[in-house]
């Protein structure tokens, strides 16, 4: 039996190639940035010493491409990876649950960031770090709750091979709880950003590519969330997930630019500093070396003096 009638049958496999075209275009992009950003990330990530920020930009830099690319895979048709009600489950659970670690961990990393930007605010980072673990464990919380009602609405058809759900699934919850925090970050950055505007940070560089890199992502990431909210409550069912791995693609995109390339800044400013260093350092040694030369000069012409008058 199928999963749909005949006269909808078509519809609905251009739903479902649309999804895969989607997928195939994020999963692209994001190949095509981590090639282009591999080496300034081999440069200035990879030698930092190893701290959790590290390892979670790491993680999350290497495990999105990775299952982007298995389930693009899955999607061609030409490997079957999904061959049962059991496995099929499987695979939403396990995308559900991982989509939620890496946004997670994409907005964990953004939040240090922003803590370098806006100095010893120590009520502002808790605060913010306190709503921060509430948002998260409430979409923990829908993320568990759509799982349920997923599982009971799931099946697979042995016919075309792909998995489908009974009834139109609920993913608005999972939207609703990023709009909630992504707004109040960058509000709190443009807050800081007119509260101290020429104080931000010892370094102004650093300061000025963590605003503009950051707010890329905050507007990226909120269109992208705003338009999932609107698909998830006016698209049928077979177009629910068009635009869920775009939105992951984007985030990892814009997260690793931020990270990368306030890596690089530091590192210029740390070089700048270094020369300059270098510089004072020589100043230094001209000036001791002029005061040497001029003392030997002044012992010679008074000693020259004294052995005139003593003749």
């Amino acid at each position: 039996m199928l999963p749909y009638p005949l006269d909808e049958l078509a519809a609905v496999f251009e739903d479902f190639h649309i999804t895969r075209y989607v997928s195939v275009a994020g999963l692209v992009a994001l190949l095509y940035d981590h090639a282009l950003t591999l080496d300034e990330e081999v440069e200035y990530v990879w030698p930092a010493k190893n701290n959790i920020p590290k390892f979670l930009f790491m993680f999350m830099r290497y495990v999105v491409p990775v299952f982007l690319l298995v389930y693009n895979i899955s999607l061609s048709g030409f490997v079957i990876l999904i061959n049962s009600l059991s496995a099929c489950k499987g695979w939403i659970a396990f995308g559900l649950v991982l989509g939620w670690v890496t946004v997670t961990l994409s907005n964990f990393i953004v939040l240090l960031r922003l803590y370098t930007v806006i100095g010893r605010q120590p009520k502002l980072v808790l605060w913010t770090f306190t709503y921060f673990i509430l948002l998260q464990a409430a979409a923990l919380g829908v993320v568990a709750w759509t799982l349920v009602k997923l599982m009971a609405i799931a099946a697979f058809d042995t016919v075309l091979g792909i998995c489908y759900f009974t009834k139109r699934g609920n993913f608005l919850g999972l939207w609703v709880v990023g709009l909630a925090l992504d707004p109040v970050i960058f509000a709190v950055a443009v807050w800081n950003t007119i509260d101290r505007p020429r104080n931000l940070t010892a370094d102004q560089e650093v300061t000025r590519l963590l605003y503009r890199d950051g707010t890329v992502y905050f507007v990226l990431l909120i269109s992208l969330r705003v338009t999932n909210t609107v698909i998830s409550m006016v698209a049928p069912s077979p177009l629910l997930f068009v635009a869920i791995f775009a939105t992951w693609s984007g985030t990892t995109i814009t997260t690793s630019h931020l990270i990368i390339n306030s890596r690089k800044a530091a590192h210029k400013t740390r070089v700048r500093e270094h020369t300059a260093h270098l510089h004072m350092q020589a100043m230094d040694q001209e000036v001791l070396a002029s005061a040497c030369t001029s003392q030997g000069t002044a012992s010679i012409a008074l000693g020259q003096k004294h052995s005139r008058a003593s003749q």
